[in-house]
């Protein structure tokens, strides 16, 4: 498959797609950055490859609360995987996770993924080397608020 490039305005709005109610959506058009002209989505199977790759590094990582927490582990997912892969497909996202009755704020990946011609954003949690749509396999979900791309 040819690479397909996407202008600034589809990946914002491809974002703004994940994000849930009003006020929102207005602080995610004011807050968000994007830096680029275009981006380029990745294949499914090129971030499964990026995942497994990601998750030998895991081992070496180490969470310190206040120190290298959720958003150093989803700044050195996106460096890393954008020097490694030589593509911008992948962003900083904020926002809000729950789990039962718990909540909190946290920071995790976005990767623009074409999946047979159709692009999409899929999230990827940097601290479990895992990617999925709304929540993890441990059920937390992820509530997106802004972006950095």
């Amino acid at each position: 498959m040819s690479e397909v490039k996407i202008d600034v305005g589809v990946a914002v709005s491809l974002y703004a797609e994940k994000v849930k109610g009003f006020w929102h959506k207005v602080l995610y058009y004011c807050k968000s950055m994007f830096f680029d002209q275009y981006y380029v989505p990745i294949g499914k199977e090129k971030l499964e490859e990026i995942a497994k790759e990601w998750r030998k590094i895991l081992e070496n990582l180490h969470y310190v609360s206040e120190v290298f927490d959720c958003d150093d582990y989803a700044s050195y997912f996106k460096a890393w995987a954008t020097a490694n892969y030589n593509v911008n497909a992948f962003a900083i996202c904020l926002g809000e996770v729950r789990f039962l009755d718990v909540k909190g704020y946290h920071a995790w990946n976005g990767v623009l993924v074409n999946d047979n011609g159709k692009v999409k954003v899929i999230y990827f949690e940097p601290q479990l080397g895992e990617f999925f749509e709304k929540e993890t396999t441990d059920k937390w979900e992820y509530k997106l608020w802004m972006v950095i791309v």
